[in-house]
């Protein structure tokens, strides 16, 4: 189904990878959820309306979703997940399924979108039907399904972050530019002209790699795609239904199915190779400020703090929690949180680390205030900020601030503060900042605002 067409132009020559401890570890989440023992049927789901497409909870989507949330937490990623079944009977899962998808493939639909500013994962399920016989499932295949599925829309979220921070705009800048761009998305209507947008080539590569490393291994796998021509494909029975597709509605526009096949090819050898993968990931998180870094920066404490439990790890606020874009008009403006430094910060917290904001702020201008709120120019102070942040994200704890105590250091240099709280390990955007907190024996990590210049790798 086709619900998902972004189609960022500046992926035409690069793929989209994945870090290889996300797959894993959202994986690893799918198995022990064990979602597939709980109830799935038409009557086991919450408030059905039978509308179409739609679609509500049931137990076994309920525990899928509270699954993949928590390994979500644990990446101190961005993305939410929504998992719900489909209340249509027509797409009940029972032998003699006429998509030809029983009994390991469950799947629906999955969906990437960018939502009242959270990066959300989609997926919708097909209802058991009362026939479905559970000893014909194969769990670890219907495991791996899902998973193939969750790593395409990440391809999309990648893609989303990597065009803002190239774009130097935020991501619902980003999302908005995309969804109001008419050259952005396929409006035809046509299948083929779907599988042609660049996003979805991406994806779809990164996809059917999966697959044929898993079936064939990689060298299996790159003989497979050798010529993508429906005589060449019957070689290989267990070829993944998403190269049948390209081979298939594009083999009379060689030039589409060619940039499918160069990706494809692409990501067959970078996931042949996890090492590769990582090393790679390693250089893109030192260019972005984004969320995609964060189990990695989580090793970078970990390397450097031994005793978490009695540590103490202070941040910066401007810049690094809430971040700022320029405007012509008002020089600076508000861009909104950074939710990344922020489940860091509650990671420490539940690890059971002190966490201090350590903020250059002047402390008596705070209560004195500025601009009024609805002004542009509106800078909130730091505990208006935090209030206003934890009330919009109640239901999401993992993205609320939660913090021991606030330092003000009045216009000066942190690092004297940073020695006197005993800080262990200190979050700051600002160059000199790390600079001096370095100089006092304190490591650093850089939060990277992409609307600003950025530091060179090598100086940071």
């Amino acid at each position: 189904m086709k619900l998902l067409l972004e189609n960022w132009r500046g992926y035409v020559n690069e793929a989209t990878y994945i870090p290889d401890d996300w797959k894993s570890v959202l994986k690893q989440a799918i198995t022990e959820s064990g979602f597939w023992e709980l109830p799935n049927t038409l009557n086991d789901l919450q408030e059905p309306t039978g509308d179409y497409m739609s679609a509500a909870p049931s137990p076994a989507t309920n525990a899928l979703e509270t699954a993949l949330n928590e390994a979500s937490k644990t990446l101190a990623t961005e993305v939410v997940f929504e998992v719900e079944t489909s209340d249509d009977k027509e797409y009940e899962l029972g032998p003699g399924d006429p998509y030809e998808r029983y009994p390991n493939n469950w799947m629906t639909l999955g969906q990437y979108r960018y939502e009242d500013g959270l990066h959300l994962i989609y997926l919708q399920l097909r209802a058991i039907a009362k026939n479905y016989n559970f000893d014909d499932l194969n769990s670890d295949e219907l495991v791996k399904v899902l998973a193939t599925t969750i790593n395409h829309e990440m391809v999309h979220y990648f893609q989303l972050k990597k065009q803002a921070e190239n774009k130097g705009i935020s991501d619902a800048e980003a999302w908005e530019e995309m969804r109001d761009d008419p050259k952005q998305i396929s409006t035809t209507g046509l299948h083929k002209d779907y599988l042609s947008l660049h996003n979805e080539i991406d994806a779809f590569a990164h996809e059917a790699a999966e697959h044929l490393i898993d079936k064939y291994g990689t060298d299996g796998a790159l003989n497979a795609i050798r010529k993508l021509q429906p005589l060449d494909l019957n070689k290989f029975p267990e070829i993944s239904d998403v190269v049948q597709d390209y081979a298939v509605h594009l083999k009379d526009n060689p030039v589409e199915l060619n940039k499918f096949r160069k990706k494809l090819y692409q990501q067959i050898k970078r996931q042949s190779n996890m090492n590769n993968i990582f090393e790679d990931w390693r250089g893109f998180i030192n260019e972005n400020r984004g969320s995609s870094g964060l189990p990695e920066t989580l090793s970078a404490i970990s390397s450097e703090v031994d005793d978490l439990q009695n540590a103490t790890i202070t941040f910066d606020f401007d810049n690094t929690l809430l971040m700022t874009r320029p405007d012509e008009n008002w020089g600076e403006v508000i861009d909104g949180p950074n939710l990344q430094i922020i489940q860091i910060m509650n990671k420490m917290k539940d690890a059971g680390a002190r966490v201090l904001i350590v903020t250059s702020r002047k402390q008596r201008m705070e209560a004195m205030g500025g601009q009024e709120k609805d002004h542009p120019a509106y800078q909130p102070p730091v505990l208006d900020f935090i209030e206003d942040h934890n009330t919009k994200y109640a239901k999401y704890a993992d993205k609320q601030i939660n913090y021991d105590d606030i330092v003000f250091t009045d216009g000066d240099l942190k690092a004297e503060t940073l020695v006197r709280v005993h800080s262990d390990f200190h979050f700051d955007d600002d160059e000199q900042e790390l600079l001096a907190a370095n100089n006092v024996g304190i490591p650093t990590y850089q939060v990277r605002n992409p609307h600003f210049s950025q530091v060179p790798e090598e100086e940071q």
